[in-house]
């Protein structure tokens, strides 16, 4: 794979990765509103493929449990390359605690349990994007 020739966005896109479709539309578009780009996919392949073809995204929000390639699938896969390694992952669980182990084990920067709204996911996705811009200044 092909990932090193391409960037990341100046402007943080965030890559919105949930089976449901209206959670996903909903988040989405609370996240416009509040000003980020938003790129929808609907199971990890869809998602996977825009990681592959597209200029990367600052921050994964991941549903674990999608049918076809699933979270952890995608967080595996993303995990095992140098480039994508680098992207955040917060994950979207129903389950109401995620322990540390599961938490470590999807490669995640943290989580949200569902339901949510929008306030929780931004109160998650804030700090780690400004960490994330952080990094990426000092390392310029």
């Amino acid at each position: 794979m092909e990932t090193s020739t391409r960037n990341f966005v100046k402007d943080p896109e965030i890559l919105l990765v949930d089976d449901d479709d209206d959670l996903r539309e909903t988040i989405a578009d609370g996240l416009e509103e509040a000003g980020f780009t938003v790129i929808r996919a609907s199971d990890g392949a869809d998602a996977l493929g825009h990681l592959r073809t597209s200029n990367l995204p600052a921050l994964v929000l991941l549903d674990l449990m999608m049918p076809g390639m699933n979270g952890w699938q995608l967080s595996e896969v993303m995990h095992a390359d140098p480039i994508l390694a680098k992207i955040p992952i917060v994950a979207l669980t129903a389950t109401a605690v995620m322990d540390p182990e599961s938490l470590h084990l999807a490669d995640a920067a943290d989580w949200i349990a569902k339901p949510f709204d929008l306030n929780e996911v931004l109160e998650v996705i804030r700090p780690l994007l400004r960490e994330r811009a952080a990094t990426a200044t000092a390392a310029a």
